[in-house]
């Protein structure tokens, strides 16, 4: 009965891009939907989205990478972990960091000055 075709593949394979296919309505269609959004999706929003604790969620995220979804891991403008299926999303957020890292005031407050200060004097 096994590799007779009559039954139907238990689990997902990867599409061309790398991403999953998922019925939809499962935890898995959902954590696919949220890493598909334009920013990703953080560790505490999926949390939040399937019920699951922190490192369940991590697991899970591994377990999508072995099985060949390509799962990207960058920092969001506002400082926290987001993860996206989405390669767009990482290099945006990148672009960001790179231009928060040129503004004066960043590179003035991580050498531990006051950066309003020097910022009025100059």
């Amino acid at each position: 009965m096994a590799g007779d075709g009559s039954r139907q593949e238990k689990h997902a394979q990867p599409e061309a891009g790398g991403a999953m296919n998922a019925r939809s309505g499962t935890k898995k269609s959902i954590l696919l939907a949220l890493l598909s959004r334009s920013e990703g999706a953080s560790v505490h929003e999926i949390m939040a989205a399937l019920g699951w604790q922190s490192h369940s969620v991590r697991g899970y995220l591994s377990s999508l990478s072995k099985q060949g979804t390509s799962i990207h891991s960058f920092r969001r403008s506002d400082g926290n972990r987001a993860y996206s299926i989405n390669r767009e999303t990482e290099s945006k957020a990148e672009a960001a960091q790179i231009v928060a890292r040129t503004n004066p005031a960043w590179i003035l407050k991580k050498g531990g000055e006051d950066c309003s200060a020097a910022l009025d004097e100059s």
